[in-house]
């Protein structure tokens, strides 16, 4: 026998390669879990009205599976269900499902279009991970979330529009979707959660509801193509390398109501020349119009661009404040700074020359790493430390004299 039955559950399909068209006996009320995994030569199945459920990984690894007929009496598809069948390119949801499953679609990479009952509320997690050559999909208009990892790297999908009841848009929801030219992110919605965006190379153009509250790390990483985003003037928290490598970025603005800026928020932006903060913000400024994100209590630079001049003021140049930064090539540290921190002008590459004020005591780790036009810097008496790696790869520095204050020269400071 083909088929493993009991009491009505089709336990497992018995033949490791599979005639290509199969069709489940009648009586079936239930497609066991992992019923069909990795049965090889799959063509069609067609499931038989009266069939209920479709268990776990039921198909799972049915690469060669191009079509699968499911009845309107199933009622729940199980997590899995069709993971890496990456030749299924027809499936039809009955209308009467309410729930999708964690991983459902995952990897089925011929997936072309789906249309999601309208019953549906959820897009769990990795629902539609990486089904790559997907260019639409149908959402009901009652959707109220999309899960983590949703839809990552479905690289050929173009569009999707969430209804104006979606509360949730989940981790990497959309992460690599390259195809994406713009979206809109739904007025429920009240934060853009970590990486949704990250990799979404050619997206233009992003529309934000005006009371999200937090965008999170990685939010919009390497979105290369993003010419320009408005922030609402009611977010409070940028998260590390929100906007980093946004390569055609030219000018940010931070509400008054920012009270948190991650490391590397706005780093690799190679035509980032405006930077300012609204006035009225309680913990960072840009005073003096100085291009530059200051945290106020600290009179920390925290983010600097091309255009970038350093007040007087300023007492730490913070960790990646200029990381990456392209188009600086002259920088005067103010006397009264006593600290270059972090990876503060890490990988600078048109930097040519620094002048160091004379209250400067610390050189951090990595601080002038990959500044490979500086071609010179004096280093002042009171300097106390440099740390590991802090002109490591500025292969066109020229000798450098170490002051008598310095207590520590940490490894490779100076290497090649």
């Amino acid at each position: 026998m083909d088929f493993v039955i009991k009491d009505g559950v089709l336990q497992r399909y018995a033949r490791k390669y599979a005639e290509p068209d199969i069709v489940v006996p009648e009586g079936v009320r239930e497609i066991g879990d992992r019923a069909f995994y990795g049965v090889k030569n799959l063509r069609t199945v067609r499931i038989p009205e009266g069939v209920e459920r479709i268990g776990d990984l039921a198909f799972y690894e049915c690469r060669t599976m191009k079509e699968v007929l499911i009845p309107a009496s199933v009622r729940q598809i199980g997590d899995g269900a069709f993971y890496r069948c990456g030749s299924l390119k027809n499936v039809e949801l009955p209308e009467a499902l309410t729930v999708l499953s964690r991983s459902m679609f995952c990897e089925c990479y011929s997936l072309q279009h789906i249309k999601i009952p309208e019953r549906v509320t959820s897009i769990p997690e990795h629902c539609f991970c990486r089904c790559k050559t997907m260019k639409s999909i149908s959402l009901p208009s009652g959707l109220l979330e999309v899960g983590d990892y949703a839809f990552e790297n479905c690289e050929q999908l173009r569009k999707v529009e969430l209804g104006s009841k979606v509360r949730c848009i989940g981790v990497l929801a959309f992460k690599s979707c390259v195809a994406f030219r713009s979206f809109t992110v739904p007025a429920g919605v009240k934060e853009v959660g970590d990486g949704v965006f990250w990799g979404c190379k050619n997206l233009e153009e992003i529309v934000l509801p005006d009371h999200i509250r937090r965008i999170g790390k990685n939010a919009f990483l390497e979105c290369g193509a993003l010419e320009r985003i408005s922030i609402p003037k009611t977010v409070e928290s940028i998260g590390e390398e929100a906007f980093a490598y946004c390569s055609k970025l030219e000018e940010i603005t931070i509400p008054a109501a920012v009270r948190e800026i991650g490391d590397l928020a706005f780093a690799g932006s190679c035509v980032l020349r405006k930077m300012e903060v609204e006035k009225g913000n309680l913990c960072f400024d840009s005073r003096e119009d100085c291009n530059a994100i200051i945290h106020t209590e600290t009179n920390t630079l925290v983010a600097g661009c091309g255009n970038s001049r350093i007040p007087a003021s300023v007492e730490r140049i913070g960790n990646f404040a200029f990381f990456s930064v392209r188009g600086l090539r002259s920088v005067t540290i103010p006397d009264r700074t006593t600290h270059i921190c972090h990876q503060a002008f890490d990988n600078c590459a048109d930097l040519e020359e620094v002048h160091l004020g004379r209250g400067l005591t610390h050189i951090g780790f990595a601080a002038f790493h990959r500044c490979v036009n500086l071609r010179s810097v004096v280093l002042p008496e009171g300097l106390l430390e440099i740390e590991t790696s802090a002109f490591a790869g500025c292969k066109s520095l020229g000798a450098v004299r170490i002051p008598k204050s310095v207590v520590h020269v940490g490894t490779a400071a100076f290497a090649r």
